[in-house]
């Protein structure tokens, strides 16, 4: 892929948090279009992501919306367990499967402006697991209120992941 040099450097840029490096990248790179939506390795998260996802990953908002301004995906899912950015959005920036990675994530905001930007809540990890799975595993509640609040959130009460449904991962999490 020709377009990999520079979705790799969206991905760091994003992860890092720094908006006005990353800013500055948008406006003078050309067909940047054609890398929005890449996917590359995201070292800091262990993640394979596309940059939008390293941005959620970052907890910057100011990230985040500069990167759907410019046309990313609210929906492109990246990496061997198909990874949306609305699942790191609502699991606070820990994942389930490395919940002893903590990072800073404004979790309910970017949710909120991922929900805006059309992002599907009923999209499933390649487990099964939907962002209301990772709101209930890692106690995101008001991230949970926001996906329930759209038709598509509601309709993943009954989505299965691994054998259970959001609700008894809550319950078992003691969420």
């Amino acid at each position: 892929n020709k377009f990999a040099a520079t979705t790799q450097a969206l991905c760091d840029l994003a992860a890092k948090g720094d908006l006005k490096s990353l800013t500055r990248f948008l406006e003078v790179t050309p067909r940047i279009e054609q890398a929005i939506d890449g996917e590359a390795l995201v070292e800091a998260l262990g993640e394979v992501l596309t940059p939008l996802g390293a941005g959620v990953g970052s907890g910057d908002d100011d990230i985040v919306a500069a990167l759907l301004a410019q046309g990313a995906s609210p929906n492109q899912q990246a990496g061997p367990r198909q990874l949306a950015p609305l699942h790191l959005a609502v699991s606070g920036g820990c994942r389930p499967h490395h919940p002893t990675v903590e990072l800073p994530n404004e979790g309910k905001e970017i949710t909120a402006r991922l929900l805006a930007a059309n992002a599907d809540a009923s999209v499933r990890t390649s487990d099964g697991a939907s962002p209301l799975h990772y709101a209930c595993a890692t106690g995101e509640l008001d991230c949970a209120e926001l996906l329930l609040d759209t038709e598509s959130g509601r309709h993943s009460l009954g989505f299965l992941a691994e054998g259970m449904r959001p609700l008894t991962i809550a319950a078992l999490k003691g969420n």
